[in-house]
């Protein structure tokens, strides 16, 4: 499996503009930009969509593991906060909470620990991952 995103840039680096599409289509031409990126303006950048591959990918990866362990998950909800410092990606904290039927918060966490330990983005990026996990009352409908 192959996937992509596209990406076009004009202009200086710190006075030009760039548009991100992805390959689904759910994102296309989000603008990002120098101040975007470190000035918290209008616009994507790079540690948020960062921070949205990793917090999908553990979550998913977290709820195949509870799934195949036989729990019944009604609810996963992660945080991801992406640090980035003098130009290097330093760290990632995860902020998991979940609802799940009958299931211990100590059992939770191994699977928590499993699930970042096996997490594709985490063993692609290599960086130091800190979690902190919750259990939670019955979730409401989104609707």
């Amino acid at each position: 499996m192959k996937k992509h995103a596209k990406v076009t840039w004009m202009g200086s680096g710190f006075e030009g503009c760039g548009l991100v599409e992805l390959q689904s289509e759910t994102i296309v031409g989000a603008s990002y930009t120098f101040n975007s990126r470190f000035n918290n303006t209008t616009g994507t950048n790079s540690e948020e969509l960062l921070a949205a591959a990793h917090a999908s990918d553990f979550t998913m990866k977290l709820s195949f593991i509870l799934t195949e362990a036989g729990y019944h998950t009604l609810e996963l909800k992660t945080i991801c906060f992406i640090d980035f410092d003098n130009g290097e990606l330093v760290s990632s904290t995860l902020i998991v909470t979940a609802h799940i039927a009958d299931i211990e918060l100590w059992k939770f966490n191994e699977f928590v620990k499993e699930a970042n330990d096996t997490c594709p983005i985490f063993l692609a990026l290599r960086i130091k991952v800190s979690i902190e996990a919750a259990l939670t009352e019955t979730p409401k409908p989104p609707c």
